[in-house]
């Protein structure tokens, strides 16, 4: 699979040793962390909650990235959906007269959602891969009047 194009400021955090393949002029737009989406459900929008505060302090996340980040949401809502039932359940079912055993699908729904959002996870700079070797500056230190004078 071929590798994805890396955005410069995760470059930057990174700390890439030259600037030959950083844009000096991709957009850096300013972006505070919206509510949840209308369309996702109740466990979607937990994991919005926790999500999405986090990657506007990193400013790993702009108004572009809603979308993918609203994909990676409900796929960890239904995640959680499926983990409920695969407790009620259990994993493998006795399925028919003879009572063969079959995977529950739900927790075939819980494998191929739990790929995809490491795929996406990855996208968005938020595994430990993700993050390795990123350089984060500290927020600058309020100053109170009292430093001023």
């Amino acid at each position: 699979m071929a590798r994805h194009a890396t955005p410069t400021h995760l470059k930057l955090l990174s700390g890439t040793p030259d600037h030959r393949d950083t844009n000096e002029r991709e957009p850096d737009p300013v972006f505070t962390a919206p509510d949840p989406p209308d369309c996702l459900d109740a466990d979607a929008a937990h994991h919005w909650r926790a999500i999405v505060p986090e990657l506007c302090c990193t400013r790993l996340l702009t108004a572009l990235d809603v979308p993918i980040l609203t994909l990676l949401c409900r796929l960890l809502g239904q995640i959680d959906e499926a983990e409920r039932h695969i407790a009620v359940e259990g994993r493998v079912l006795s399925v028919g007269e003879k009572g063969y055993q079959q995977i529950s699908p739900w927790a075939t729904i819980a494998k191929q959602n739990s790929d995809a959002v490491a795929r996406l996870m990855r996208q968005l700079g938020m595994t430990p891969a993700a993050r390795g070797g990123m350089k984060l500056e500290a927020p600058a230190a309020d100053t109170s009047e009292l430093d001023k004078i």
